[in-house]
Protein backbone atom coordinates (compact mmCIF):
# COMPACT_ATOMS: atom_id res chain seq x y z
CA UNK A 1 0.00 0.00 0.00
CA UNK A 2 1.33 3.69 -1.11
CA UNK A 3 2.35 5.64 1.73
CA UNK A 4 -0.30 9.04 2.10
CA UNK A 5 0.11 12.22 3.85
CA UNK A 6 -3.05 14.59 4.87
CA UNK A 7 -2.88 17.49 2.62
CA UNK A 8 -2.18 20.83 4.73
CA UNK A 9 -3.91 24.32 3.98
CA UNK A 10 -0.89 25.64 2.18
CA UNK A 11 -0.26 22.83 -0.28
CA UNK A 12 -4.42 23.03 -1.01
CA UNK A 13 -4.25 26.77 -1.47
CA UNK A 14 -1.05 26.19 -3.65
CA UNK A 15 -2.77 23.55 -6.15
CA UNK A 16 -5.97 25.43 -6.08
CA UNK A 17 -4.23 29.00 -6.79
CA UNK A 18 -1.86 27.81 -9.25
CA UNK A 19 -4.76 25.48 -11.36
CA UNK A 20 -7.20 28.50 -11.02
CA UNK A 21 -5.26 31.30 -11.77
CA UNK A 22 -6.55 33.10 -8.55
CA UNK A 23 -5.83 33.88 -5.07
CA UNK A 24 -8.39 31.29 -3.35
CA UNK A 25 -8.33 31.41 0.29
CA UNK A 26 -9.38 28.46 2.62
CA UNK A 27 -9.70 28.59 6.38
CA UNK A 28 -10.44 25.75 8.76
CA UNK A 29 -14.34 24.71 8.27
CA UNK A 30 -16.25 24.45 11.47
CA UNK A 31 -17.63 20.82 10.93
CA UNK A 32 -16.37 17.90 8.73
CA UNK A 33 -18.83 17.14 5.26
CA UNK A 34 -20.29 13.76 5.47
CA UNK A 35 -21.33 11.92 1.85
CA UNK A 36 -24.75 13.18 2.12
CA UNK A 37 -26.71 15.29 1.14
CA UNK A 38 -25.49 16.71 -2.41
CA UNK A 39 -22.01 15.75 -2.06
CA UNK A 40 -18.77 15.05 -4.90
CA UNK A 41 -16.59 12.59 -3.68
CA UNK A 42 -13.34 11.76 -5.08
CA UNK A 43 -11.74 8.48 -4.43
CA UNK A 44 -8.17 7.70 -4.83
CA UNK A 45 -6.70 4.73 -4.79
CA UNK A 46 -3.26 2.46 -5.14
CA UNK A 47 -1.93 0.42 -8.22
CA UNK A 48 -3.40 -2.38 -6.57
CA UNK A 49 -7.08 -0.80 -6.32
CA UNK A 50 -7.27 -0.56 -2.59
CA UNK A 51 -8.99 2.81 -1.50
CA UNK A 52 -6.47 4.99 0.06
CA UNK A 53 -8.26 8.30 0.53
CA UNK A 54 -10.95 10.62 -0.68
CA UNK A 55 -11.82 14.54 -1.06
CA UNK A 56 -15.29 15.26 -0.30
CA UNK A 57 -16.63 18.63 -1.77
CA UNK A 58 -20.25 20.62 -1.36
CA UNK A 59 -21.97 21.10 -4.56
CA UNK A 60 -20.88 25.10 -3.69
CA UNK A 61 -17.10 23.77 -3.92
CA UNK A 62 -17.45 21.94 -6.73
CA UNK A 63 -19.23 24.25 -8.71
CA UNK A 64 -16.81 27.49 -8.17
CA UNK A 65 -13.89 25.03 -8.24
CA UNK A 66 -14.85 23.77 -11.76
CA UNK A 67 -16.54 27.14 -13.35
CA UNK A 68 -13.56 28.75 -12.47
CA UNK A 69 -10.97 26.31 -14.07
CA UNK A 70 -12.07 27.44 -17.79
CA UNK A 71 -13.40 30.85 -16.42
CA UNK A 72 -17.29 29.61 -16.87
CA UNK A 73 -19.41 32.58 -15.13
CA UNK A 74 -19.66 32.68 -11.78
CA UNK A 75 -23.58 33.30 -12.74
CA UNK A 76 -23.84 29.29 -14.02
CA UNK A 77 -21.60 27.96 -10.47
CA UNK A 78 -24.31 29.97 -8.45
CA UNK A 79 -27.17 28.08 -9.95
CA UNK A 80 -25.49 24.93 -9.82
CA UNK A 81 -25.03 25.33 -6.25
CA UNK A 82 -28.78 26.52 -6.07
CA UNK A 83 -29.81 23.58 -8.16
CA UNK A 84 -28.03 20.97 -6.29
CA UNK A 85 -26.42 20.01 -9.25
CA UNK A 86 -23.60 20.15 -11.44
CA UNK A 87 -23.64 20.36 -14.93
CA UNK A 88 -21.36 18.42 -17.33
CA UNK A 89 -19.64 21.13 -18.06
CA UNK A 90 -18.55 21.83 -14.69
CA UNK A 91 -17.90 18.23 -13.88
CA UNK A 92 -15.53 18.23 -16.31
CA UNK A 93 -13.33 20.72 -14.76
CA UNK A 94 -14.26 19.68 -11.54
CA UNK A 95 -12.78 16.51 -12.31
CA UNK A 96 -9.47 17.94 -13.68
CA UNK A 97 -9.09 19.35 -10.54
CA UNK A 98 -9.25 16.65 -8.09
CA UNK A 99 -7.09 14.68 -10.65
CA UNK A 100 -4.37 16.98 -10.62
CA UNK A 101 -5.27 17.06 -6.77
CA UNK A 102 -4.29 13.22 -6.42
CA UNK A 103 -0.52 14.91 -6.26
CA UNK A 104 -1.44 15.99 -2.29
CA UNK A 105 -1.16 12.96 -0.81
CA UNK A 106 2.02 11.53 -2.45
CA UNK A 107 5.13 10.93 -0.78
CA UNK A 108 8.00 11.13 -2.18
CA UNK A 109 9.30 7.42 -2.81
CA UNK A 110 6.46 6.31 -1.49
CA UNK A 111 4.02 5.22 -4.37
CA UNK A 112 1.59 6.49 -6.40
CA UNK A 113 -2.53 7.99 -5.87
CA UNK A 114 -4.46 8.35 -8.64
CA UNK A 115 -8.10 9.20 -9.14
CA UNK A 116 -10.40 6.43 -9.13
CA UNK A 117 -13.76 8.04 -9.79
CA UNK A 118 -15.92 10.69 -8.84
CA UNK A 119 -19.09 9.96 -7.32
CA UNK A 120 -22.07 12.54 -6.97
CA UNK A 121 -24.67 12.38 -3.88
CA UNK A 122 -27.60 11.39 -4.32
CA UNK A 123 -26.26 7.66 -4.89
CA UNK A 124 -24.85 4.67 -3.40
CA UNK A 125 -21.73 5.21 -1.91
CA UNK A 126 -19.72 2.35 -1.71
CA UNK A 127 -19.40 1.17 1.63
CA UNK A 128 -15.31 1.62 2.10
CA UNK A 129 -15.91 4.91 0.94
CA UNK A 130 -18.89 5.97 3.58
CA UNK A 131 -17.31 4.17 6.26
CA UNK A 132 -13.57 5.90 5.60
CA UNK A 133 -15.27 9.31 5.67
CA UNK A 134 -17.43 8.54 8.92
CA UNK A 135 -14.83 7.32 10.37
CA UNK A 136 -11.20 8.92 8.98
CA UNK A 137 -7.94 8.40 10.71
CA UNK A 138 -6.65 11.62 9.47
CA UNK A 139 -8.33 14.35 7.77
CA UNK A 140 -8.36 18.39 6.66
CA UNK A 141 -12.07 20.27 6.57
CA UNK A 142 -11.91 23.44 4.85
CA UNK A 143 -13.95 26.02 3.64
CA UNK A 144 -12.52 27.06 0.59
CA UNK A 145 -13.38 30.65 -1.34
CA UNK A 146 -12.87 31.19 -4.82
CA UNK A 147 -12.97 34.71 -5.77
CA UNK A 148 -15.32 35.75 -7.76
CA UNK A 149 -17.21 33.00 -7.27
CA UNK A 150 -18.16 31.63 -3.61
CA UNK A 151 -17.41 29.55 -1.01
CA UNK A 152 -17.52 25.93 -0.35
CA UNK A 153 -16.98 22.79 2.10
CA UNK A 154 -13.64 20.92 0.66
CA UNK A 155 -12.95 17.62 2.80
CA UNK A 156 -9.47 15.68 2.19
CA UNK A 157 -9.93 12.13 4.10
CA UNK A 158 -7.05 9.79 4.23
CA UNK A 159 -7.09 5.92 5.12
CA UNK A 160 -3.59 6.13 6.76
CA UNK A 161 -0.75 8.83 6.74
CA UNK A 162 2.78 9.44 7.43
Amino acid sequence: MAALIVPNLASVLKLLGGLLGKPVTAKPATAPLAVAPARAIATYQDAEGHLLAVCVCDVACAAYVGAALSLLAPAVAAEAHKKGKIPESIMENFHEVVNVAASLFNVTGGGHVRLEKILVTPCDVPAPVASLVAKPKTRLDLDVTVPGYGTGKMSFVVLEAQ
